[in-house]
């Protein structure tokens, strides 16, 4: 498990407009803080490795505490469990790639330059909306 960070075009993460895999893969290949993998692995607590591959998978090398993955699922960008330097690195993508930020709760994270991704008010998480997360 884990929180999610989607990088997407549309209004919600779960109903988004897809970013084409050759928009992405230029996009990667364009950016000098970006390197195409195809493939990540992880190492679980029992000693296990866990290997994905994918044409879209990425990592951010421009993190103070290295690389970062990045997910292409679906026509969108997925980071997990990102901290503050990753939030503001996926909003300076998403302005970049004409996309928006949003959470797995349904919050929304403005764009660069605080113009706002999300038109109106701040609103409660996706989760507890729907009375399942925490108040």
């Amino acid at each position: 498990m884990g929180y999610d960070l989607h990088v997407f075009r549309g209004d919600e993460w779960f109903e988004a407009e897809p970013i084409p895999l050759d928009e992405w893969a230029e996009f990667v290949e364009s950016s000098n803080d970006l390197r195409a993998t195809g493939s990540i692995e992880a190492t679980t607590p029992s000693g296990e490795t866990i290997r994905m591959e994918d044409d879209g998978l990425a990592e951010w090398i421009g993190h103070g505490n290295g690389p970062v993955p990045v997910l292409f699922s679906e026509g969108q960008l997925v980071v997990k469990n990102p901290d503050d330097e990753t939030i503001a690195w996926l909003v300076s993508v998403a302005d970049r790639l004409g996309a928006r930020v949003q959470g797995d709760e349904g919050e929304f994270y403005p764009a660069a330059g605080g113009s706002g991704a999300a038109p109106g008010e701040p609103r409660q998480g996706w989760f507890r909306r729907r009375g399942r997360g925490r108040s």
